[in-house]
């Protein structure tokens, strides 16, 4: 694959040297990723894979690629620099060239575990996606832009909602009824993998990655598919429970001053992670 890669990058030019350093990376599944250094230009380019890397045969459309691209390019505009910059992009090939964030930048999911609860980490990521949902609440050019209910059927329902479903019959019917839900609730540009494992940290900036779920869809699932990585970190640090806990109050109340209250109002899941926090309080987590 490396070479395959290479060939690609040589044709389009984004290397010079057919000697240039190529290093696969870690971490995702759905992807093939590699930093590229050729002379001082050091970049990192991310190819769809069609079989995703897991023990099910879990496929997904390719075109997911270009819609990482197109919402890169949408969020640049809206909160520059909270995304990695595009340099090039194949949709035909199923690549894209970005930039490469290296030293100086920390995993937020590695601090979480770690222990590393900072409120003010909570507090940029919830003003980012407020920022993002705000701006495209209701457009529907972004709303045509990103039609791509198939690829989040695909990658999000099916896999997450429909399988659990039939592998839990006494629930099935709600896994189904929810994701009938989701899959019809047309409000905002949702990222789709809104995770501490795909937000990196540098002092005052925030960068996401792997948004190729992207989605003209309910902002729910992005606040609610955060929120839940804290809730299952304070059972996994259970002694810093009540700090991860903060985390979702904290990130709850930014994210809604950020959304606005009317459109808070018009979002059924708006509510959502104030109403897991006090649920989990009462539950004694």
């Amino acid at each position: 694959m490396d070479d395959d890669i290479r060939q690609l990058l040589l044709r389009d030019e984004l290397i010079k040297d057919a000697g240039a350093e190529i290093t696969p990376l870690t971490g995702g599944v759905s992807s093939e990723i590699y930093r590229v250094q050729d002379g001082n230009h050091i970049f990192a380019v991310k190819r769809a894979l069609k079989k995703l890397k897991v023990a099910d045969d879990w496929y997904a459309d390719l075109s997911r690629n270009a819609s990482e691209v197109e919402y890169l390019r949408c969020v640049e505009q809206i909160v520059p620099g909270a995304v990695p910059r595009v340099e090039f992009a194949s949709p035909a090939d199923g690549y894209f060239a970005m930039e490469f964030l290296g030293d100086g930048f920390t995993n937020w999911k590695t601090l979480l575990l770690e222990g590393v609860c900072d409120p003010a980490h909570a507090r940029m990521a919830a003003s980012v996606l407020a920022k993002i949902h705000r701006a495209t609440w209701d457009d529907p050019k972004i709303k045509t832009r990103f039609e791509t209910t198939s690829n989040f059927h695909q990658l999000r329902l099916e896999p997450y909602l429909l399988t659990a479903g039939r592998r839990n019959d006494d629930l099935e019917a709600y896994f189904v009824e929810e994701a009938a839900r989701i899959a019809t609730t047309r409000r905002c540009l949702v990222h789709g993998d809104y995770s501490p494992k795909n937000i990196l940290l540098a002092n005052d900036r925030l960068v996401i990655l792997d948004c190729e779920v992207a989605w003209f869809g309910d902002p729910a699932f992005d606040v609610g598919f955060l929120v839940n990585h804290f809730l299952l970190k304070s059972l996994y640090g259970i002694a810093r429970r009540g700090d991860y806990l903060h985390l979702v109050e904290v990130f709850a109340e930014t994210y809604q001053a950020g959304l606005g209250e009317e459109r808070s109002a018009e979002s059924d899941g708006a509510s959502a992670p104030v109403a897991a926090h006090v649920d989990a309080r009462a539950s004694g987590w």
